[in-house]
């Protein structure tokens, strides 16, 4: 009775002679059942990605595809501002989260699915958020004002606006 585990074509692991060894990085991390061939890894890496193939007794029983994806990170909105609009960029994750979708909030209202994000002037908008997510996590910035957002008197007005006040004596 054998059972052999290949991680694309190098052996992983391997049941002989009522005897189990496991190879490279999978050293201390694998578990086998030897009744059923069923493969365990423990602590998995995004080196762990690929594909595993199963032979027993000799024979290619079946392969799996494994996809190890990260978690994303809590992002950050960074901005650009001219005197008309603000771009937004949703930044944050990392390659090994792959693949991963953005998602705008300008005051808790879902639009835009793109890294960056344009709010014009004359956009009622206060704060605006991003969420990152992939098929595993996902996470929400910090709220961010509006830059070119100002409440004064119930009416938005433009922080770069300039007021001058007349007093009569």
């Amino acid at each position: 009775h054998s059972i052999t585990w290949k991680h694309k074509d190098d052996i992983a692991m391997e049941f002989y002679n009522n005897a189990v060894d496991s190879y490279r990085q999978f050293k201390g991390t694998l578990t086998l059942n030897t009744s059923t061939g069923t493969l365990t890894i423990n602590s998995l890496q995004n080196t762990d990605s690929g594909r595993y193939t199963v032979e027993i007794n000799g024979e290619v029983a079946h392969g799996i595809q494994l996809e190890v994806i990260s978690p994303v990170s809590k992002p950050n909105v960074s901005h650009t501002c001219s005197e008309e609009s603000c771009v937004f960029t949703c930044e944050g994750g990392t390659p090994d989260a792959e693949p991963i979708t953005y998602e705008w909030m300008l005051d808790n209202r879902q639009t835009g699915s793109l890294k960056t994000h344009t709010v014009e002037k004359d956009e009622p908008v206060r704060l605006i958020t991003c969420a990152l997510k992939n098929p595993v996590s996902n996470e929400t910035s910090n709220e961010v004002p509006n830059p070119l957002w100002h409440v004064g008197r119930g009416d938005q007005v433009p922080l770069h606006s300039k007021w001058i006040f007349v007093t009569a004596v």
